[in-house]
């Protein structure tokens, strides 16, 4: 019979159960150091099912779109965001360009709505750009009552939260930016002029990226009027390229992804003309993470 291993009856546990208090009679907690620790135990690395890429897919709907991506990077685009809160809605134009983590062999129901072109960057250059996962809230919810309140009620420590206090001014930028990360679980949506009534973006696993624009006047976006003026959100967009782009180098992106396996070849062509700044080689590496939509939908 095995002696009895001591070390797993006598844990002590800082964390849980104070400093150096020792536990003793009866089964001790196990930490993982401290099964680590045990010359009798081996501690396992078991596989774990992933629901989520380590790719982050920015979805287009042209060829031209897509291009224009690979040759002048990510430009920022104001989004007419619309959040239910507390009985009251949130609208706003919000600068950002949007990604999502779906599984490549997930992603059909995601094309159908945005796009059969895409770009594929690995999820650490998203990270290190401070793309992030957006907050997904439904109303009535602490999230949303709570994100109202603090926007339209103030703090309660120095009286009503408004733009225009200088004492409160840091403050209110820093929940103006938390808010634009904040999306409905499930609403209606209007897409290229039509309206889906009832979409669960939850199920879209967006990440965004939302540009520090301090010191502009975008600084809070842009107003619901703006947004919905085609000359406006035309002159806006325009003077947000100016002060805003999100970077990558060939090295960060792994997929390539046109509509259908006849336009791959054409994109090979594309490939050698864009990024004048690029090598040889990297343009070569571009054409390796080449695939197509047809192929996703063929293979999944």
């Amino acid at each position: 019979m095995a002696r009895p291993n001591h070390r797993l009856q006598r844990i002590r546990d800082r964390n849980v159960f104070g400093r150096g208090r020792v536990l003793r009679g009866g089964p001790a907690p196990i930490t993982l150091a401290s099964v680590a620790r045990s010359p009798t135990c081996t501690v396992m690395n078991t596989p774990t099912v992933t629901l989520s890429s380590n790719t982050l897919f920015h979805f287009t709907r042209t060829l031209d779109t897509l291009l224009s991506i690979l040759t002048h990077e990510f430009r920022p685009r104001f989004s007419k965001e619309t959040l239910p809160v507390h009985g009251d809605t949130l609208i706003n134009g919000i600068p950002m360009t949007c990604f999502c983590d779906i599984p490549l062999s997930q992603t059909q129901a995601h094309m159908s709505m945005y796009g059969n072109y895409a770009l594929g960057l690995t999820k650490e250059w998203g990270m290190r750009n401070s793309v992030c996962p957006v907050l997904y809230g439904v109303a009535p919810s602490p999230i949303t009552d709570g994100l109202y309140r603090v926007m339209k009620g103030g703090l309660g420590l120095r009286g009503p939260l408004t733009r225009g206090s200088k004492v409160d001014e840091k403050l209110w930028k820093d929940i103006y930016r938390i808010s634009c990360y904040v999306k409905p679980y499930e609403a209606p949506f209007l897409r290229n002029g039509t309206v889906h009534p009832n979409v669960r973006f939850y199920d879209e696993r967006e990440w965004r990226w939302v540009p520090d624009v301090s010191g502009t006047r975008f600084e809070f976006g842009i107003d619901e009027s703006q947004c919905d003026d085609p000359v406006s959100l035309s002159a806006a967009n325009n003077q947000l390229w100016n002060d805003a782009r999100l970077s990558f180098e060939p090295s960060d992106i792994r997929y390539i992804l046109v509509a259908s396996e006849a336009e791959i070849l054409p994109m090979i062509d594309h490939i050698r003309n864009i990024k004048a700044k690029y090598s040889d080689t990297e343009k070569n590496l571009l054409m390796t993470r080449l695939t197509s939509a047809e192929q996703v939908r063929a293979d999944f």
